[in-house]
């Protein structure tokens, strides 16, 4: 799943690419991102998908507009001007990374059409129209990306121009990044109950653009995948249910329910999937009104015959998943959970850190915030005299104020003092262990 995975990171790793490809427009860039949802062509399936369209964003806001480098180097680390670089390497990269735009671009004809607008003028003339599939016979492969990373490293960085160094150590990153945590893409899935593919599908669909007659007949032919890539998620879905790694019971409920609300409402003459779609085609100026009856026709028997059939199978065969995860209480609790967690925010921040080195910088964060907050709250009081109410769960909140303090449990309050009758007089055994202090002080 390699494929799906690398084309979500695309934007993020080719800064210099998003000045040579055009989208269609600014609206339809959150469209692409949020597509990173179809991503299964073939190999690893990669299980940081929404960290990878995240980073996309935060890049080319970074890298593309802006002299800012990758994982918070600064400028000086890419030393060789642009005026120095080899031109015959910079072409041959160029070369490098526009084939593979090309070949991961085209394994997903929904993003495609969100990302480019003539995707002919980019040398992608041949392509399936498919929502994708997950090759579940080479799902662990990682040949792909092992071959994406030879061949990036065959190139001398030190001889690119600034951006391609730029763009050459993104990738760099990503590829070694997905390849390390490449074991773990049982623990994803497509199917939740709030961003689930089950619920952005339709969504999708309803902000499709029709600019020429090609795209309402892609359009269709993408509509009748429907069932097929369902079919396909469930086969991914039974593995991880042979694994344990289902969705609790609870969550699955929620995920069916969904899918019920859309099947109930799919062949609704005012819903989305047919209303919205004829509405959006009695407004296309380049079509008659005997095309757009046909295609009113063949979109109706698509949603009929594929759409609302592949709802109900995800109904069907989640509903027989249930009762078969084997651990409860969150992803931390699954085998290498941690480890999967890390995976994440490496793809996302760029950063190979601990789950305990994360929990330092937050705290570190936090506290810094909480200090500031407790200065303008001082400086609010100071001012207009007013009673300022500040909740905290953190003791150190507490150790350098004069103000009165009410220590709480389970809705009751414990003790009300200052800070120093506290600490001198706890007067329950849990003020004792909030503060600190020893119990034999304790009232």
């Amino acid at each position: 799943m390699i494929k799906k995975m690398l084309y979500q990171g695309l934007i993020c790793t080719f800064p210099n690419l998003t000045t040579r490809y055009v989208r269609r427009n600014e609206d339809y860039y959150m469209l692409t991102l949020k597509s990173s949802y179809i991503k299964h062509k073939t190999n690893i399936y990669s299980f940081f998908k929404k960290a990878a369209a995240i980073t996309g964003a935060v890049v080319i806001t970074a890298c593309s507009f802006s002299a800012c480098t990758p994982f918070g180097g600064s400028a000086s680390r890419y030393n060789n001007a642009d005026e120095q670089y080899n031109a015959a390497d910079n072409e041959s990269f160029n070369a490098f990374t526009d084939s593979l735009f090309r070949e991961l671009a085209s394994s997903d004809s929904l993003s495609l059409h969100a990302l480019l607008e003539n995707p002919c003028e980019y040398g992608i003339d041949d392509y399936d129209i498919t929502l994708g599939r997950i090759d579940i016979d080479n799902i662990d492969d990682t040949s792909d990306i092992t071959d994406y990373i030879t061949k990036l490293n065959a190139f001398d960085k030190a001889s690119l121009s600034k951006s391609q160094q730029i763009t050459y150590d993104l990738l760099n990153k990503y590829l070694y990044t997905t390849l390390n945590y490449s074991d773990l893409y049982l623990l994803n899935t497509d199917l939740t109950p709030t961003i689930g593919i089950q619920i952005q599908l339709p969504l999708l669909f309803s902000e499709y653009t029709f600019m020429e007659k090609k795209d309402v007949e892609e359009y269709i032919q993408l509509l009748s995948d429907v069932d097929g890539y369902f079919n396909n998620l469930l086969e991914f879905e039974a593995l991880r249910s042979v694994r344990g790694y289902t969705l609790s019971d609870d969550l699955l409920d929620e995920v069916i329910s969904s899918c019920k609300s859309i099947a109930d409402s799919a062949g609704d003459a005012e819903g989305m999937f047919i209303g919205t779609f004829n509405s959006r085609v009695d407004d296309l100026i380049f079509l008659t009104d005997d095309e757009k009856n046909v295609y009113k026709k063949q979109n109706e028997d698509a949603v009929i015959n594929h759409v609302i059939p592949g709802y109900n199978a995800l109904i069907t065969t989640l509903a027989s998943f249930k009762g078969t995860n084997q651990y409860s209480g969150g992803i931390c609790n699954y085998p290498d959970g941690a480890r999967y967690f890390e995976g994440l925010l490496e793809n996302c921040l760029g950063w190979s850190k601990s789950i305990d080195e994360y929990n330092d910088l937050l705290d570190s964060y936090i506290r810094s915030y909480a200090i500031v907050m407790q200065k303008l709250l001082r400086k609010l009081y100071d001012q207009m005299h007013i009673t300022v109410i500040y909740v905290t769960h953190n003791r150190e909140d507490i150790q350098n104020t004069d103000a009165r303090i009410a220590v709480m449990n389970d809705g009751s309050i414990q003790q009300i003092g200052t800070i120093g009758e506290l600490y001198d007089n706890p007067a329950t055994p849990y003020v004792s262990e909030f503060l600190g202090v020893a119990a034999q002080a304790v009232c």
